[in-house]
């Protein structure tokens, strides 16, 4: 077992987010620590399930019928530089 000290208002903010999500708050602090470290290490991609991964991209996708459709001009070397011109 670890223990670690936080400032009183990172302790805070972490309660308050374990609350918010339903947990105890050493359970969500164990899982942020995890979560960092692996992230830290490179090894964060196998730790996200499929889910996880497909509610991330719905997420991404909510409002992709609102995009306007631009013409095929609009992705032109040229129009991208024309203030330079």
């Amino acid at each position: 077992m670890i223990q670690i000290e936080l400032r009183p208002d990172v302790e805070a903010r972490l309660i308050a987010e374990a609350q918010a999500n339903g947990v105890e708050p050493s359970v969500y602090a164990g899982t942020v620590t995890e979560r960092a470290y692996l992230r830290e290490n490179g090894k964060n991609k196998a730790s996200r399930s499929p889910q996880e991964i497909r509610a991330w991209l719905d997420s991404l996708a909510q409002f992709s019928d609102r995009i306007p459709q631009l013409p095929e001009e609009a992705f032109t070397r040229e129009s991208f530089y024309q203030e330079f011109e």
